[in-house]
Protein backbone atom coordinates (compact mmCIF):
# COMPACT_ATOMS: atom_id res chain seq x y z
CA UNK A 1 0.00 0.00 0.00
CA UNK A 2 1.60 3.17 -0.94
CA UNK A 3 1.78 6.36 1.92
CA UNK A 4 -0.66 8.36 0.31
CA UNK A 5 -2.88 5.51 0.25
CA UNK A 6 -2.45 3.91 3.81
CA UNK A 7 -3.13 7.54 5.36
CA UNK A 8 -6.33 7.80 3.50
CA UNK A 9 -7.32 4.25 4.33
CA UNK A 10 -7.07 5.12 7.62
CA UNK A 11 -9.12 8.74 7.40
CA UNK A 12 -11.62 6.58 5.96
CA UNK A 13 -12.25 4.56 8.49
CA UNK A 14 -13.47 7.24 10.91
CA UNK A 15 -16.64 7.60 8.53
CA UNK A 16 -16.76 4.50 6.83
CA UNK A 17 -19.87 2.40 8.58
CA UNK A 18 -18.70 -1.40 8.65
CA UNK A 19 -21.61 -3.81 7.16
CA UNK A 20 -24.16 -4.76 9.41
CA UNK A 21 -27.62 -4.11 11.57
CA UNK A 22 -28.28 -1.14 13.58
CA UNK A 23 -28.72 -2.67 16.89
CA UNK A 24 -31.55 -1.58 17.98
CA UNK A 25 -32.80 -4.58 20.29
CA UNK A 26 -29.31 -4.71 22.01
CA UNK A 27 -29.09 -1.24 22.83
CA UNK A 28 -32.73 -1.10 24.14
CA UNK A 29 -31.81 -3.66 26.27
CA UNK A 30 -28.66 -1.96 27.68
CA UNK A 31 -30.22 1.09 28.00
CA UNK A 32 -33.08 -0.44 30.20
CA UNK A 33 -29.99 -2.44 31.78
CA UNK A 34 -28.71 0.62 33.20
CA UNK A 35 -32.01 2.80 33.29
CA UNK A 36 -34.11 1.02 35.20
CA UNK A 37 -31.88 0.12 38.07
CA UNK A 38 -30.00 3.18 38.56
CA UNK A 39 -34.00 4.91 38.66
CA UNK A 40 -34.37 2.81 41.57
CA UNK A 41 -31.18 4.09 43.16
CA UNK A 42 -32.06 7.19 42.58
CA UNK A 43 -35.09 7.35 43.94
CA UNK A 44 -34.04 5.67 46.91
CA UNK A 45 -32.11 8.76 47.43
CA UNK A 46 -28.55 6.76 46.22
CA UNK A 47 -27.84 7.31 43.07
CA UNK A 48 -24.06 7.00 43.93
CA UNK A 49 -24.51 3.24 45.14
CA UNK A 50 -26.73 3.47 41.64
CA UNK A 51 -23.55 4.47 39.99
CA UNK A 52 -21.69 1.56 41.53
CA UNK A 53 -24.24 -1.29 40.51
CA UNK A 54 -23.85 0.14 37.03
CA UNK A 55 -20.72 -1.38 36.28
CA UNK A 56 -22.58 -5.13 36.62
CA UNK A 57 -25.22 -4.01 34.61
CA UNK A 58 -22.26 -4.65 31.90
CA UNK A 59 -23.60 -7.99 31.48
CA UNK A 60 -26.47 -7.38 29.53
CA UNK A 61 -23.75 -6.49 26.49
CA UNK A 62 -22.35 -9.91 26.20
CA UNK A 63 -24.40 -12.68 23.62
CA UNK A 64 -26.72 -10.09 22.10
CA UNK A 65 -26.46 -12.54 18.73
CA UNK A 66 -28.40 -15.26 20.96
CA UNK A 67 -32.04 -16.11 21.26
CA UNK A 68 -33.21 -14.81 24.87
CA UNK A 69 -33.86 -18.74 26.52
CA UNK A 70 -30.05 -19.20 25.28
CA UNK A 71 -28.98 -15.74 27.01
CA UNK A 72 -31.25 -17.44 30.03
CA UNK A 73 -28.65 -20.38 29.91
CA UNK A 74 -25.58 -18.17 29.63
CA UNK A 75 -25.78 -14.56 31.14
CA UNK A 76 -25.81 -15.67 34.54
CA UNK A 77 -22.13 -17.01 34.12
CA UNK A 78 -21.32 -13.15 32.85
CA UNK A 79 -22.74 -12.10 36.01
CA UNK A 80 -21.10 -13.99 38.28
CA UNK A 81 -17.99 -13.53 36.28
CA UNK A 82 -18.22 -9.58 37.00
CA UNK A 83 -19.14 -10.28 40.55
CA UNK A 84 -15.79 -12.34 40.96
CA UNK A 85 -13.44 -9.77 38.94
CA UNK A 86 -15.12 -6.82 41.01
CA UNK A 87 -14.21 -8.78 44.38
CA UNK A 88 -10.94 -9.25 43.33
CA UNK A 89 -10.27 -5.50 42.39
CA UNK A 90 -11.40 -4.40 45.79
CA UNK A 91 -9.73 -7.17 47.72
CA UNK A 92 -6.18 -6.52 45.94
CA UNK A 93 -6.63 -2.40 46.48
CA UNK A 94 -4.77 -2.14 49.54
CA UNK A 95 -1.46 -1.95 47.86
CA UNK A 96 -0.25 -0.54 44.23
CA UNK A 97 1.83 -3.88 43.39
CA UNK A 98 -0.41 -6.57 44.46
CA UNK A 99 -3.62 -4.27 42.27
CA UNK A 100 -1.44 -5.02 39.37
CA UNK A 101 -0.93 -8.99 40.16
CA UNK A 102 -5.28 -8.45 40.24
CA UNK A 103 -5.46 -7.16 37.31
CA UNK A 104 -2.60 -8.92 35.23
CA UNK A 105 -4.67 -12.08 36.85
CA UNK A 106 -8.55 -11.04 35.84
CA UNK A 107 -6.78 -10.31 32.27
CA UNK A 108 -5.57 -13.39 31.76
CA UNK A 109 -8.33 -15.76 33.11
CA UNK A 110 -11.08 -13.31 31.31
CA UNK A 111 -8.98 -13.53 27.59
CA UNK A 112 -8.82 -17.10 28.51
CA UNK A 113 -12.09 -18.18 28.82
CA UNK A 114 -13.18 -15.73 26.38
CA UNK A 115 -11.34 -17.18 23.71
CA UNK A 116 -11.33 -20.36 24.56
CA UNK A 117 -15.84 -20.53 24.39
CA UNK A 118 -15.94 -17.67 21.66
CA UNK A 119 -17.70 -15.54 24.07
CA UNK A 120 -17.49 -12.21 21.51
CA UNK A 121 -18.06 -8.65 22.52
CA UNK A 122 -17.25 -6.71 23.73
CA UNK A 123 -14.80 -9.02 24.96
CA UNK A 124 -12.51 -9.44 28.05
CA UNK A 125 -12.00 -6.07 28.92
CA UNK A 126 -14.63 -5.33 30.58
CA UNK A 127 -14.36 -7.37 33.73
CA UNK A 128 -10.70 -5.71 33.83
CA UNK A 129 -12.27 -2.75 33.68
CA UNK A 130 -14.75 -3.64 36.23
CA UNK A 131 -11.83 -5.10 38.46
CA UNK A 132 -9.89 -1.80 37.82
CA UNK A 133 -12.96 0.59 38.84
CA UNK A 134 -13.82 -1.73 41.96
CA UNK A 135 -9.79 -0.92 43.10
CA UNK A 136 -10.21 2.35 42.55
CA UNK A 137 -13.40 2.82 44.68
CA UNK A 138 -12.14 0.36 47.83
CA UNK A 139 -8.26 1.65 47.58
CA UNK A 140 -7.30 3.69 50.96
CA UNK A 141 -7.56 7.53 50.60
CA UNK A 142 -3.80 8.00 50.91
CA UNK A 143 -3.50 5.85 47.50
CA UNK A 144 -5.97 7.75 45.65
CA UNK A 145 -8.98 5.92 45.87
CA UNK A 146 -12.15 6.62 47.60
CA UNK A 147 -12.39 4.15 50.31
CA UNK A 148 -15.60 2.79 50.20
CA UNK A 149 -16.07 -0.94 52.02
CA UNK A 150 -15.18 -3.83 49.77
CA UNK A 151 -18.15 -5.71 50.31
CA UNK A 152 -20.10 -2.55 49.93
CA UNK A 153 -18.76 -2.16 46.21
CA UNK A 154 -19.15 -6.19 45.52
CA UNK A 155 -22.72 -6.44 46.44
CA UNK A 156 -23.51 -3.55 44.34
CA UNK A 157 -22.14 -4.71 41.17
CA UNK A 158 -23.62 -8.28 41.76
CA UNK A 159 -26.90 -6.25 42.12
CA UNK A 160 -26.11 -4.51 38.98
CA UNK A 161 -25.21 -7.59 37.18
CA UNK A 162 -27.95 -10.35 38.33
CA UNK A 163 -30.86 -7.40 37.68
CA UNK A 164 -29.46 -6.88 34.06
CA UNK A 165 -29.73 -10.30 33.41
CA UNK A 166 -33.10 -10.23 34.44
CA UNK A 167 -33.64 -7.02 32.62
CA UNK A 168 -33.08 -8.83 29.12
CA UNK A 169 -35.06 -11.92 30.10
CA UNK A 170 -38.08 -10.63 31.44
CA UNK A 171 -40.07 -10.55 28.16
CA UNK A 172 -39.62 -14.39 28.35
CA UNK A 173 -42.50 -14.42 31.03
CA UNK A 174 -45.14 -13.71 28.16
CA UNK A 175 -45.75 -16.98 26.18
CA UNK A 176 -45.79 -15.16 23.40
CA UNK A 177 -42.17 -14.12 22.95
CA UNK A 178 -41.21 -18.32 24.61
CA UNK A 179 -42.58 -19.30 21.14
CA UNK A 180 -41.13 -17.08 19.08
CA UNK A 181 -37.65 -17.67 21.05
CA UNK A 182 -37.88 -21.01 21.11
CA UNK A 183 -36.44 -23.69 23.12
CA UNK A 184 -33.24 -23.35 24.54
CA UNK A 185 -29.66 -25.18 22.89
CA UNK A 186 -27.46 -27.17 25.90
CA UNK A 187 -24.91 -24.75 27.06
CA UNK A 188 -22.40 -27.27 25.40
CA UNK A 189 -23.15 -26.31 21.97
CA UNK A 190 -24.03 -22.25 22.26
CA UNK A 191 -20.55 -22.71 24.76
CA UNK A 192 -18.44 -25.42 23.13
CA UNK A 193 -15.02 -25.28 24.35
CA UNK A 194 -11.98 -24.59 21.43
CA UNK A 195 -8.42 -25.05 22.01
CA UNK A 196 -6.78 -22.32 21.47
CA UNK A 197 -5.24 -21.69 17.95
CA UNK A 198 -2.39 -19.50 16.27
CA UNK A 199 -4.81 -16.19 16.80
CA UNK A 200 -6.05 -16.72 19.58
CA UNK A 201 -2.52 -17.01 20.97
CA UNK A 202 -1.39 -14.00 19.75
CA UNK A 203 -4.33 -11.84 20.51
CA UNK A 204 -4.28 -13.44 24.10
CA UNK A 205 -0.58 -12.78 24.75
CA UNK A 206 -0.71 -8.93 23.56
CA UNK A 207 -3.59 -8.26 25.30
CA UNK A 208 -2.33 -9.74 28.59
CA UNK A 209 1.11 -7.70 27.71
CA UNK A 210 -0.35 -4.98 27.33
CA UNK A 211 -2.58 -4.70 30.19
CA UNK A 212 0.97 -5.60 32.53
CA UNK A 213 2.89 -2.78 30.80
CA UNK A 214 -0.09 -0.06 30.72
CA UNK A 215 -0.53 -1.29 35.02
CA UNK A 216 3.05 -1.42 35.80
CA UNK A 217 3.08 2.66 34.24
CA UNK A 218 0.08 4.24 35.40
CA UNK A 219 -0.62 2.44 38.80
CA UNK A 220 2.65 3.59 40.68
CA UNK A 221 2.63 7.06 38.61
CA UNK A 222 -0.58 7.46 40.99
CA UNK A 223 -2.35 8.18 37.71
CA UNK A 224 -6.31 9.08 39.60
CA UNK A 225 -8.07 6.85 36.46
CA UNK A 226 -5.65 4.04 35.69
CA UNK A 227 -7.85 1.77 35.04
CA UNK A 228 -8.39 3.51 31.89
CA UNK A 229 -5.19 3.06 30.26
CA UNK A 230 -5.61 0.06 31.16
CA UNK A 231 -8.73 -0.67 29.84
CA UNK A 232 -8.07 1.38 26.33
CA UNK A 233 -4.38 -0.25 26.37
CA UNK A 234 -6.18 -4.13 26.25
CA UNK A 235 -9.33 -3.49 24.04
CA UNK A 236 -7.78 -2.09 21.33
CA UNK A 237 -5.67 -5.45 21.34
CA UNK A 238 -8.37 -7.98 21.42
CA UNK A 239 -10.05 -7.07 18.18
CA UNK A 240 -7.65 -8.88 16.05
CA UNK A 241 -4.15 -10.58 14.66
CA UNK A 242 -3.98 -8.17 12.02
CA UNK A 243 -1.58 -4.31 12.19
CA UNK A 244 -4.35 -2.78 10.59
CA UNK A 245 -7.85 -3.53 12.38
CA UNK A 246 -6.01 -2.64 15.97
CA UNK A 247 -4.45 0.37 14.31
CA UNK A 248 -8.28 1.96 12.98
CA UNK A 249 -9.63 0.92 16.20
CA UNK A 250 -6.85 3.52 18.29
CA UNK A 251 -7.32 5.87 15.52
CA UNK A 252 -11.11 5.93 16.30
CA UNK A 253 -10.75 5.75 19.69
CA UNK A 254 -8.59 8.70 20.43
CA UNK A 255 -10.89 10.89 17.46
CA UNK A 256 -13.85 9.45 19.20
CA UNK A 257 -12.99 10.41 22.77
CA UNK A 258 -12.08 13.87 21.87
CA UNK A 259 -15.17 14.81 20.32
CA UNK A 260 -16.84 13.00 23.07
CA UNK A 261 -15.43 15.00 25.43
CA UNK A 262 -16.91 17.87 23.89
CA UNK A 263 -19.94 16.78 23.82
CA UNK A 264 -19.84 16.13 27.46
CA UNK A 265 -18.32 19.82 27.93
CA UNK A 266 -21.52 21.11 26.40
CA UNK A 267 -23.45 18.81 28.37
CA UNK A 268 -22.39 19.56 31.55
CA UNK A 269 -23.02 23.44 31.03
CA UNK A 270 -26.64 22.14 31.61
CA UNK A 271 -25.41 20.82 35.27
CA UNK A 272 -27.25 17.29 35.15
CA UNK A 273 -28.33 16.00 38.12
CA UNK A 274 -30.96 13.35 39.89
CA UNK A 275 -33.17 11.69 37.11
CA UNK A 276 -31.12 13.93 34.43
CA UNK A 277 -28.07 11.85 34.99
CA UNK A 278 -30.62 8.62 34.57
CA UNK A 279 -31.67 9.64 31.08
CA UNK A 280 -28.07 10.64 29.97
CA UNK A 281 -26.78 6.94 31.25
CA UNK A 282 -29.68 4.88 29.68
CA UNK A 283 -29.90 7.12 26.54
CA UNK A 284 -26.02 7.27 26.17
CA UNK A 285 -25.46 3.26 26.63
CA UNK A 286 -28.54 2.54 24.19
CA UNK A 287 -27.29 4.82 21.67
CA UNK A 288 -23.48 3.54 21.80
CA UNK A 289 -24.95 -0.12 21.53
CA UNK A 290 -26.88 0.76 18.39
CA UNK A 291 -23.76 2.29 16.42
CA UNK A 292 -20.86 0.72 17.77
CA UNK A 293 -20.61 -2.22 15.38
CA UNK A 294 -20.97 -0.01 12.43
CA UNK A 295 -18.22 2.24 13.54
CA UNK A 296 -16.38 2.13 16.99
CA UNK A 297 -15.45 5.84 16.75
CA UNK A 298 -19.13 6.48 16.40
CA UNK A 299 -19.36 4.54 19.21
CA UNK A 300 -17.21 6.48 21.56
CA UNK A 301 -19.07 9.88 20.76
CA UNK A 302 -22.09 8.18 23.05
CA UNK A 303 -19.84 6.33 25.69
CA UNK A 304 -17.06 9.18 26.64
CA UNK A 305 -20.24 11.50 27.48
CA UNK A 306 -21.58 8.55 29.28
CA UNK A 307 -18.92 7.48 31.37
CA UNK A 308 -17.43 11.42 31.93
CA UNK A 309 -21.29 12.80 33.16
CA UNK A 310 -20.89 9.17 35.98
CA UNK A 311 -17.57 10.12 36.51
CA UNK A 312 -18.38 13.67 37.59
CA UNK A 313 -22.05 12.71 39.11
CA UNK A 314 -22.21 13.62 43.04
CA UNK A 315 -18.64 14.71 43.19
CA UNK A 316 -16.67 18.27 43.41
CA UNK A 317 -14.07 17.26 40.32
CA UNK A 318 -14.12 19.77 38.01
CA UNK A 319 -15.80 18.46 34.60
CA UNK A 320 -12.70 19.87 32.63
CA UNK A 321 -9.96 18.62 34.34
CA UNK A 322 -11.62 14.95 34.30
CA UNK A 323 -12.52 15.24 30.19
CA UNK A 324 -8.49 16.05 30.45
CA UNK A 325 -8.13 13.54 32.68
CA UNK A 326 -10.03 11.03 30.58
CA UNK A 327 -8.21 12.20 26.94
CA UNK A 328 -4.75 11.87 28.27
CA UNK A 329 -6.05 8.11 29.71
CA UNK A 330 -6.98 7.37 26.68
CA UNK A 331 -4.01 8.92 24.62
CA UNK A 332 -1.48 6.59 27.14
CA UNK A 333 -3.40 3.65 26.65
CA UNK A 334 -3.61 3.72 22.82
CA UNK A 335 0.04 4.70 22.64
CA UNK A 336 0.71 1.57 24.90
CA UNK A 337 -1.63 -0.72 22.84
CA UNK A 338 0.11 0.58 19.30
CA UNK A 339 3.57 0.15 21.11
CA UNK A 340 2.58 -3.74 22.05
CA UNK A 341 1.60 -4.26 18.36
CA UNK A 342 3.99 -3.07 16.26
CA UNK A 343 7.01 -4.23 18.87
CA UNK A 344 5.27 -7.57 18.89
CA UNK A 345 4.73 -7.97 15.08
CA UNK A 346 8.58 -6.82 14.71
CA UNK A 347 9.87 -9.57 16.95
CA UNK A 348 7.66 -12.05 15.23
CA UNK A 349 8.91 -11.36 11.86
CA UNK A 350 12.27 -11.52 13.11
CA UNK A 351 11.93 -15.06 14.91
CA UNK A 352 10.30 -15.81 11.50
CA UNK A 353 12.84 -15.13 9.48
CA UNK A 354 16.24 -16.66 12.10
CA UNK A 355 13.79 -19.89 11.65
CA UNK A 356 13.74 -19.38 7.69
CA UNK A 357 16.95 -19.00 8.00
Amino acid sequence: MRKVDWWRHYLHSLIRLNDGPWRWRVGLQAGLANGIPLTVFTAMGHQSDGLIAMLGAFTALYFGRFSLTDRLRVLPLIASGFTIAAVIGAYTSANAWLTIVGLVFVALVAAGLSFSFSVGPPGPMMFVLVAGVAGRLTAPPDLGGAGVNQLRVGMLIAIGAFSAFLIVVAPLVIPAVRRREGPSAPPGVRLSFAPFDDVSKIIMSRVVLAVTLSSLISIPLGMSHAYWVIMTAGVLLQTGHTLDVPTIRAIQRVVGTLLGGVIFSLLSRLHPSGFEIVVIVALGQCLTEVVIVRNYGLGLLFITPLALTIATANRTAHPLAVSEDRILDTLLGAAIALTVLYGTEWLRSRLWQRVEA
